[in-house]
């Protein structure tokens, strides 16, 4: 696997005090930050392999454990999802 180093971030403002954003922006000083207070002002089109270059920390809004939703009418597997992250720095195709 290969590391992932942003060209920037972006925080979301009610996350700019927790602990995990200051030891992830410490991480990269050197980086430009950006606070955003709206998300749809960092939501427009631009270059797929850009947009992996930028980091956004924000709230997870929603479950992050989930049980595995299966396929239509196939019996699910019994494991559970962890939803972290929203996308990834790797180029997949799906």
């Amino acid at each position: 696997m290969q590391d992932y180093y942003p060209k920037e971030i972006y925080v979301d403002q009610s996350v700019l005090d927790l602990p995990h954003t200051k030891r992830i922006l410490a991480k990269f000083p050197k980086l430009p930050v950006h606070i955003v207070t709206d998300r749809s002002d960092i939501k427009f089109p631009q270059d797929h392999s850009r947009a992996k270059k930028q980091l956004y920390l924000a709230r997870h809004k929603g479950q992050a454990v989930k049980s595995c939703q299966g396929m239509g009418d196939y019996v699910c597997c019994q494991y559970y999802t962890l939803a972290l992250v929203s996308d990834c720095h790797l180029e997949c195709t799906y």
